[in-house]
């Protein structure tokens, strides 16, 4: 049987430190919080609270993502648009974890009973198939519109299978190894889909063109990353 401990505790913690703003790793870790129980829910093929976590990380994500920028520094102007992006973020994400819905999902997953063992392995061997699905689907993405978004599905299947195989405590390395090699990809999509929104695009023209350069290699790294890791990725899932 696996119950929700120890990640719901690790959310009730860290909707405390995210709630007081002053340190990036607080909103990170409520994020890491939702997704790894979003993962256990996964496992038991509940729906119930899934769309209560994705709103949480929603609000929260756009906190995080603009930490993530600020950590690189573009200079004036940008870097001033984005930390007052990232004030009107973090006074909607007080809002939220101050909200009836986030106390009530907190509350909801202490009423639920473990999982069963049985079906949640035959799940996680579900969410194997599918990181090899992802995988092939970005394989042949190649000059596609949508080539990055299918990168970065794949990245976000490699997560929810490494958390679902750490509830069973079972080894992630190779796992771990891909997500983050294929990490640089997501950072400089989410810079570059920023950029877009910079209402004077001409301000920003160097950081536009070298963000855009840094994108197509981050493109290139994240194929061959895949193409050198997915062996040793069936091999754990």
């Amino acid at each position: 049987m696996i119950p929700t401990q120890p990640w719901l505790e690790h959310l009730v913690v860290h909707v405390a430190l995210a709630r007081v703003g002053r340190d990036p790793e607080g909103v990170h870790q409520l994020r890491v919080a939702s997704r790894r129980l979003g993962a256990w829910l996964h496992l038991g093929d509940w729906d119930v609270l899934q769309s209560d976590l994705r709103w949480l990380r929603r609000i929260a994500g756009a906190v995080r993502d603009l930490d993530v920028l600020l950590s690189e520094r573009h200079g004036d102007p940008l870097d001033t648009w984005l930390a007052r992006r990232r004030e009107r973020a973090q006074a909607m994400l007080v809002e939220t974890l101050d909200s009836p819905r986030t106390v009530g999902l907190q509350s909801a997953f202490e009423t639920l009973p473990p999982l069963a063992d049985a079906s949640a392995r035959a799940n996680l061997e579900r969410l194997g198939a599918r990181v090899h699905r992802r995988g092939r689907r970005a394989e042949d993405s190649r000059g596609d519109s949508d080539e990055v978004e299918a990168w970065h599905g794949l990245r976000r299947a490699l997560r929810q299978l490494r958390y679902a195989r750490e509830w069973f405590e079972l080894p992630t390395k190779p796992l771990r190894a891909l997500q983050d090699e294929l990490g640089e990809l997501g950072d400089l999509a989410l810079l570059w889909r920023q950029l877009r929104e910079f209402p004077e695009p001409h301000a920003i023209r160097n950081v536009l063109d070298h963000s855009k350069e840094r994108l197509a290699g981050a493109l290139e790294r994240a194929r061959a990353a895949w193409k050198m890791h997915r062996d040793d990725v069936s091999a754990e899932s």
